[in-house]
């Protein structure tokens, strides 16, 4: 059982009522920059996990001699190294690209301020 069409709608769905249901647009930027710093420190956790096991590996390797061992040892540290690499690198590009980095972030504060007159009306 995996992350199937059912699963992906009903998630798509409770993420729509939280995100739409917001009255506040700074709610819906806490939202996301939670969001972003979840999966970011996820990642790192899940790339120590792969060295540790790759280090399993690798002493799995020095015992019985194994070619596999030594194969999935290799693959477990690169694709650790390129996960530490994207979390850290991820997360300022997700982050400025939220704050504008295509939209002027002039555009950005005049929308803030017009949405907090409208919600003091």
């Amino acid at each position: 059982m995996g992350f199937d069409n059912y699963s992906a709608n009903f998630f798509f769905r409770i993420v729509g009522i939280f995100i739409l249901g917001e009255n506040d647009i700074i709610n819906v930027d806490g939202y996301l920059n939670s969001i972003i710093s979840f999966l970011s420190s996820a990642i790192l956790f899940v790339a120590l996990g792969m060295i540790l096991i790759g280090l399993l590996f690798r002493i799995f390797n020095k015992l019985i001699s194994h070619p596999a061992y030594s194969r999935w040892s290799n693959r477990l540290f690169l694709f650790s190294g390129i996960s530490i690499v994207l979390s850290i690198v991820v997360k300022p590009v997700l982050l400025y690209i939220r704050l504008g980095g295509g939209v002027k972030r002039s555009t950005l504060l005049v929308m803030l301020v017009i949405q907090e007159q409208i919600s003091n009306m």
